[in-house]
Formats: C-alpha cells, sequence, structure tokens
C-alpha cells in the first residue's frame, strides 16, 4: 500500500507496517525492514528557489509554509531557515495554516503588515495563487517589488499571471517509483529509498528586468 505523509498517517501505519508491505511517498522518513521510502529531495527544491531569487538580487525572503502536519512542509520551512542563514541573507517563515490559495492570500496580507520582503517563496503553487492576489490587491508589482515562487510545477503554474516559477515535482515519475518499491518487495527483495532530484523552472514571476 502507498501512503502520502501527514502525522496521522505516519502513527497509523507504524501500529501495522510489521505486517502491510507499505511505500511512503512524498517524505523525509527513512526506509524500514517494512517500508519503502519514495520522495523528492525537498532541500535541493528548496536551495534552487532560495539562490535563484538571491541571484535576483533578493535579500529579504519570506517562505509561507504549507500545513505543517506534512512532513515536508516541516522540511521544507528547515531548509529555508538553514539556507538563508547559509547564505547571509534575512528569511523568515509565516504559517500559512493549510495549502490553499485561501492561505497563501491571507498569509501573505500578515507578512506585508511586517513588511515588504524582496521574495516569497510559497511552499506550493496553490499557496503562490494567494500570494499573487495579495499582492495585486496591494499594488505591489510581481516580480518588481517582490518575486513570487512556488513549488510543485504544477500546470496552473504556466497560467498564473505572471506565470509562476516552480520547482518540478514530478507526480508520474514518483507514482511509477512507488509501485516498482512494492513490487520490489512483494517479491522479497528488501524496502529501498528513491529519492528524485527536483528542477527549477524560472518563470516571469521571478524575472526582474534588468537581470537574467
Amino acid at each position: 500500500m502507498c501512503w502520502l505523509t501527514d502525522a496521522d498517517v505516519l502513527s497509523a501505519l507504524a501500529k501495522q507496517a510489521a505486517t502491510l508491505p507499505s511505500c511512503l511517498v512524498l517524505t523525509g522518513q527513512p526506509a524500514t525492514a517494512h517500508t519503502a521510502v519514495v520522495a523528492v529531495d525537498q532541500l535541493v527544491g528548496m536551495r534552487l528557489l532560495v539562490e535563484h531569487v538571491i541571484a535576483q538580487g533578493a535579500q529579504t525572503l519570506c517562505h509561507i509554509a504549507g500545513g505543517m502536519s506534512w512532513d515536508d512542509a516541516v522540511v521544507r520551512a528547515t531548509a529555508f531557515e538553514q539556507l538563508c542563514k547559509e547564505r547571509g541573507v534575512r528569511g523568515r517563515v509565516v504559517a500559512g495554516g493549510g495549502w490553499s490559495a485561501a492561505s497563501g492570500y491571507a498569509a501573505t496580507h500578515t507578512t506585508l503588515e511586517s513588511g515588504k520582503p524582496d521574495a516569497i517563496l510559497a511552499c506550493n503553487d496553490n499557496i503562490a495563487v494567494g500570494v499573487l492576489r495579495a499582492c495585486h490587491e496591494a499594488g505591489i508589482i510581481v516580480p518588481d517589488q517582490v518575486m513570487v515562487t512556488g513549488f510543485d510545477n504544477t500546470p496552473l503554474s504556466e497560467w498564473t499571471w505572471p506565470s509562476l516559477t516552480s520547482v518540478t515535482q514530478d507526480f508520474q515519475e514518483l507514482g511509477t517509483a512507488a509501485l516498482t518499491a512494492l513490487t520490489k518487495i512483494l517479491d522479497g527483495e528488501s524496502p529501498t529509498q528513491t529519492i528524485l532530484i527536483p528542477e527549477l523552472i524560472a518563470r516571469e514571476s521571478t524575472s526582474k528586468k534588468g537581470t537574467t
């Protein structure tokens, strides 16, 4: 069985992992004697985004987090803070409260009350849609005044205005890898951990005039 991993799912899985061959998808959890793991390297994904906006001139960064009961949201927020510290830029994490455009919209208004950052890195593309709407309503020009990024590179990221810079999570590849991992367990092989590497997709939401 394949599981997406929030805290409740991990708790339920722990109770039956010894009897049910399983595969965790989109998680930083390690493989165990009965559970395989298929994940996208979240640290690499966040590093691509942080380094990209810094290269475009950003020195104050904000990360709007996703639902923090999800392992990936925690990993992305932690990676963001670590990377900002390493690169010597100011970074802060704002609680989004979920994964929706509405949560991104509300969190952006909270963010702007404390001052306008150079870049807002949303925890997923849906949150980023809300960020774009809130910036538009506040009269903030993206990307000239604030750069915005998402995460996942979902199909909608090409159709926002401006189009959204994001990083790939190839869900088809994840699904294929998860089924392969489960098949190997059922064939008697030991569970494995498969880590996929994301790719930066730069679009208009970070393409400031005079930069490349």
